[in-house]
């Protein structure tokens, strides 16, 4: 059975750090003055989120790998000495290659490379934060005496196992066109030529980013309000942090279709010079439709009508023969991930909160006195 977790103790973790990190919030929220609840509840709330929809990513992996077999879209190419191997011989080999290509992915997703990912994660987003901004000796010990820390750093580090995953299976795409021949379903109702799981699987990576960039857009938009002391150093890298947290984001979509889209492209060549014949043929029937209108006689204009309406149906099925692994929904789901950095980043989100501002403070003051 394909785990994309396999170890059972981080299997076991998350499902319960999530809850674990919601608990450890309250607690700090109750008992440690010295933690900043407005910090510490933002970072726990995007832990929690992150890690609960990282079971559905993960989840869907293996869904996504099952659907790719069962739509027939990937093809061998395979030639013994004497030339091209028998139909059932070719089948036995993509199976083989794909049971090898889904054995390397799962060792890749548990490559012990996950285990580094952690520790610089964990060093990266929670001891340099820390030794830098608390320069008191007291405040330090303070954050580090205390559960809220520990869980916290523990999370980061789970994070980056998690962030290995998001790397591997964009590794894994990018290199599934140097392993097999493409070759998408026309007419397929996903309209990707049944090729929509590799979409979706790279639109759960930037969402799981995107998270991210609603925290850091939060923290910019806050931290621009007049009423907020925050230093501008600060409010600058929560600025450069959500740019490179979106373009990330974006990379996770992209950079793994991309090479799927190049091997689409190549198929749709193929089907261009078929265009070229059909269209050939459509102009022959109409020229002679044209030219000896008065001499066909009923049953063979209706024979010409007919293979002309048919010629017609398969143009337009064949030009509209798909060249990404996704579809219009899949990029609008992609853009609503991905609106609040964006929003944030052009300057509409500070002026939604200013509406809002008006709007509440307008509610106030007609309010009962």
């Amino acid at each position: 059975m394909f785990q994309p977790l396999r170890n059972r103790l981080w299997r076991m973790t998350l499902v319960f750090l999530p809850w674990v990190i919601m608990e450890t919030l309250i607690f700090a929220k109750f008992f440690d003055k010295a933690c900043s609840f407005p910090l510490a509840g933002s970072l726990c709330l995007t832990g929690f989120v992150t890690l609960w929809a990282a079971r559905f990513f993960l989840g869907g992996i293996p869904i996504a790998l099952e659907d790719i077999w069962e739509s027939n879209i990937l093809s061998t190419t395979k030639t013994s000495g004497s030339g091209v191997l028998p139909e059932y011989s070719i089948q036995i080999s993509l199976e083989r290659s794909y049971v090898n290509f889904i054995h390397d992915f799962e060792n890749y997703l548990n490559h012990s490379m996950q285990y580094a990912c952690g520790i610089l994660f964990f060093t990266i987003f929670f001891l340099v934060p820390f030794y830098w901004i608390e320069s008191d000796p007291k405040t330090m010990h303070s954050l580090y005496s205390n559960l809220y820390s520990g869980v916290l750093g523990f999370s980061y580090f789970f994070l980056g196992i998690l962030a290995w995953r998001l790397w591997a299976l964009s590794k894994t795409i990018s290199g599934l066109s140097a392993k097999f021949t493409i070759v998408p379903k026309l007419g397929h109702p996903d309209n990707c030529g049944g090729l929509s799981p590799l979409g979706n699987l790279c639109l759960w990576s930037a969402f799981l980013v995107g998270i991210w960039g609603i925290l850091l857009s939060a923290w910019v938009v806050v931290a621009r309000m007049p009423q907020t002391k925050i230093d501008d150093v600060y409010v600058q890298i929560a600025y450069s942090m959500l740019i490179a947290v979106l373009i990330i984001a974006l990379l996770c979509f992209f950079y793994p279709l991309w090479s799927v889209h190049i091997a689409m492209l190549a198929g749709q060549s193929e089907v261009r010079r078929h265009l070229w014949k059909i269209g050939a043929d459509i102009h022959q029937i109409e020229s002679d439709l044209l030219q000896q209108t008065d001499s066909l006689k009923f049953d063979e204009d209706e024979n010409n009508l007919n293979r002309l309406d048919f010629l017609r149906a398969r143009y337009k099925e064949l030009d509209s023969y798909p060249v990404w692994p996704f579809d219009i929904i899949i990029i609008k789901k992609l853009a609503l991930s991905q609106s609040v950095p964006i929003l944030t980043l052009t300057g509409f989100s500070e002026q939604i909160v200013k509406i809002v501002e008006i709007g509440v403070n307008a509610l106030n003051q007609i309010g009962p006195k």
